[in-house]
């Protein structure tokens, strides 16, 4: 199992293991792309879509934490997804998500 650390650059690293394959960020025109399940080509993605894609990655985050055994990482990682799901964090994971899509697709 692969680990992430509790930040925001692990959330979006975990999103991208989600939904990497499916994702595509251009520097120019600085826009989303998105892989169209239905026609199976690269589309642009609509401002909110990312944004679902970033609650479900919160999603599996507590997912994980339900896994955990009792314990302090497991009350350390229940605090650290709770934080998660503001929109300023939201956004901070999405804008680390960029970074690792330009850097993974030059």
């Amino acid at each position: 199992m692969k680990t992430y650390t509790m930040d925001d650059v692990g959330a979006a690293q975990r999103m991208y293991d989600m939904f990497g394959n499916d994702l595509l960020y251009h520097k120019s025109p600085m826009r989303w792309f998105a892989r169209s399940c239905s026609k199976c080509k690269w589309e642009e993605d609509k401002p909110w879509c990312i944004m679902r894609r970033a609650k479900l990655t919160v999603d599996a985050i507590h997912d994980y934490v339900d896994s955990l055994p009792e314990s302090k990482t497991k009350d350390k990682w229940d605090r650290y997804a709770l934080s998660c799901g503001n929109t300023y964090r939201l956004k901070n994971i999405i804008r680390e998500l960029k970074m690792i899509c330009i850097l993974n697709h030059q």
